[in-house]
Formats: C-alpha cells, structure tokens, sequence
C-alpha cells in the first residue's frame, strides 16, 4: 500500500524533487506517474496527474524500531500526541502483531505525517492511501 499524493501539471518537477527528498531523507521508495489509470492501484476515487506514490512506514515490532522511526523522522513528543490519544487501542486491536508494542500505531502516523506536510513544501496534496 502506499501514500497517494497529487501535484498541479504545471510541477511534475516538484513532483520528482518531492520523491527524492523522502527518499533521501526517509529511506521510503516512491514513484511519478503521468497516467492517472496507472497510478491508480485500488485508490476509489478519481486521480489527476501529475500523482505520487510512496510507500508507506511500517508499523514498528520491538522498543528499537520505534526508537529508531522517531530518530530517523525527526519525531517530538508533541508530534507523537494526538496520534498516542487513539492509539491505545489500535495498538491493542493489533498486539498480534505488533507482539503489544505500545505506541507503534503513534509513531507510525506521526511519521507518515511528516511525509505528509514535506509534500506540502513541494506543491503536493496528500489525497489518501
């Protein structure tokens, strides 16, 4: 699954610079399409090219590798939360998988947000995933 995002036309350039930068300062792959059928995936509603889509962050298994995603995404407390007020219990409706690591649906929202408002910096609209 990724995060779908749109540009307007006239910025396919802003679009490659914004693919780039989460690249480089994420590590998250991401691609431009030109064709709106493309790029559409299982996405519902209506795509306008230029469109971006970029993976989105896995939810973190162990203290180290939310520790580690709040490092690499720059993530503050006061990022962290609005996302850790519902949280608690995505967390426990996924503690199979997550083995009950608290706050991994926290730290994974607060750093596709950041993502999120980076796009906006580049001319970019996130339009869902």
């Amino acid at each position: 699954m990724s995060m779908i995002f749109e540009f307007p036309k006239t910025k396919r350039d802003q679009a490659e610079a914004f693919v780039q930068a989460v690249k480089a300062k994420f590590g998250l792959d991401g691609r431009v399409f030109d064709d709106a059928d493309e790029a559409q995936g299982f996405f519902p509603w209506a795509l306008y090219p230029p469109v971006v889509r970029i993976d989105r962050v896995d939810i973190p298994d162990s203290e180290a590798d939310i520790k580690q995603l709040k490092k690499r995404f720059g993530l503050t407390r006061k990022m962290l939360y609005k996302h850790e007020l519902i949280s608690d219990h995505l967390d426990h409706v996924l503690s199979l998988r997550t083995e009950g690591v608290r706050g991994s649906i926290a730290v994974t929202c607060a750093a596709e947000e950041t993502v999120e408002k980076l796009a906006e910096t580049f001319g970019g609209t996130f339009v869902g995933t």
